[in-house]
């Protein structure tokens, strides 16, 4: 039939197939993607129902599924916040503001 046999997978539908100590480095592409989306975004002029919404809607969705099989480390969920939080507030990377 043709079908190549593999020993291991790296990676199974996104997410690692074999966990170890480290899991802030296995998942760090989840808060790579995250500030992917919200750099992308940054830059548009949304209102505040607008950041809501992507925020909501968007860059929550993201975690999601890996949250339903692994438990995130609390650092990299933190980390999340902080990007959610910095768009939220309109901070840039060299500027903060007050929330």
């Amino acid at each position: 039939m043709g079908i190549k046999l593999i020993g291991c997978h790296k990676n199974y539908l996104g997410l690692p197939c074999f966990t170890g100590r480290n899991k802030r480095k296995l998942f760090a592409t989840i808060a790579d993607r995250v500030w992917a989306k919200i750099k992308g975004w940054g830059k548009k002029l949304l209102s505040v129902g607008g950041k809501e919404v992507f925020l909501k809607a968007v860059i929550q969705a993201i975690p999601t599924y890996a949250m339903s099989i692994f438990r995130l480390p609390k650092g990299l969920i933190s980390e999340i916040q902080r990007l959610c939080a910095r768009f939220w507030w309109g901070s840039k990377v060299n500027q903060r503001k007050i929330h």
